[in-house]
């Protein structure tokens, strides 16, 4: 519970897996940010290499408090952010993968201060660059729209807005008791992809704000472990099947909808062959997941104050 005139304290997540040498190269920078009323709890997602033992040494020459919770076998991204954010005490939450380091002054300040002056807002972005030493392409603002069908999501070439459709889990401040509201993150999203464009949709059509910080920069050098551990072909299916939950689990518009369905026999046949069939498999995988899907879309369904045009529109996206 937050109180007036209470300094705002931090709880910094970061979910791993085998990410040792990740760990070893950006955690202190993480550190480096914080302040002694904050934490860092990491979840190891059952890692097989010597993360554990590694942060055990590490932790023991920290004055902030570093907290390893694990999960006892591999649940992958969203499974882990639920588990660190039910594990933080502080109201106000960092999200941010293994392989991020936060590189603008003042980090830490830049990403409470909006929290402070603004009570509906639900989380912010951070800019994200891949090189630290040199002027590469700043990225992290996400805009999109609706399709041929689909909820669509690109990069958008004016990093300089505030207005985003979504905040990516790899680097994003949030309101605790916001982000426990809305059920967190959802595993039927499971193993990776749409997780977090559904926490930030679900939170704006629910009333809530979300914000680009463009002067807040992170390091974000993108080094997955999916595409190891399940493999190209696999993450394809599942990124499609995860494009057709995002779309059944939150869009009630009925124009949406009508122009889904009406969509769907042209990603079934053309789009699947120009896949090479992974549409189709996601569509299957999909349909499988239907029972879970009904039972927590009527759950946040009872939260959505917003329609899916207005969602759309606040993300500074084109219909």
């Amino acid at each position: 519970m937050k109180h007036p005139g209470k300094k705002p304290s931090l709880s910094v997540v970061i979910p791993t897996y085998n990410g040792r040498t990740l760990l070893q190269k950006h955690l202190p920078a993480v550190v480096k940010i914080l302040q002694p009323q904050d934490e860092v709890i990491i979840v190891d997602d059952a890692s097989t290499d010597d993360t554990v033992s590694w942060l055990k040494e590490f932790t023991s020459q920290q004055s902030i408090k570093i907290r390893t919770v694990r999960h006892s076998k591999n649940r992958r991204f969203a499974a882990a952010v639920n588990t660190g954010v039910e594990a933080a005490k502080n109201d106000f939450v960092l999200l941010i993968n293994n392989d991020v380091s936060p590189l603008s002054p003042g980090f830490r300040d830049s990403i409470l201060a909006p929290f402070l002056s603004d009570p509906q807002l639900f989380a912010v972005g951070c800019a994200e660059v891949t090189d630290p030493n040199a002027q590469t392409k700043i990225s992290g603002r996400g805009t999109g729209g609706f399709q041929r069908g689909l909820l669509t999501h690109w990069y958008d070439e004016n990093q300089h807005s505030n207005k985003t459709l979504w905040t990516s889990g790899g680097s994003m401040a949030f309101d605790r008791a916001k982000f426990e509201k809305i059920g967190g993150m959802d595993t039927l999203f499971y193993p990776a992809y749409e997780e977090d464009r559904d926490l930030s949709y679900r939170a704006v059509k629910h009333g809530w704000k979300i914000r680009f910080l463009p002067s807040v920069l992170v390091l974000h050098q993108h080094e997955t472990t999916n595409t190891t551990v399940f493999g190209r072909r696999n993450m394809e299916i599942m990124s499609w099947k995860n494009q057709f939950l995002i779309v059944w689990k939150n869009i009630t518009d009925r124009r949406f909808l009508v122009l889904h369905f009406a969509w769907l026999p042209y990603h079934l046949i053309v789009t699947n062959w120009r896949t090479r069939g992974a549409v189709l498999h996601g569509f299957w995988k999909a349909l499988s997941q239907l029972s879970e899907l009904r039972r927590k879309r009527s759950q946040v369904a009872k939260l959505w104050v917003r329609s899916d045009r207005a969602v759309l529109q606040e993300g500074a996206s084109l219909l």
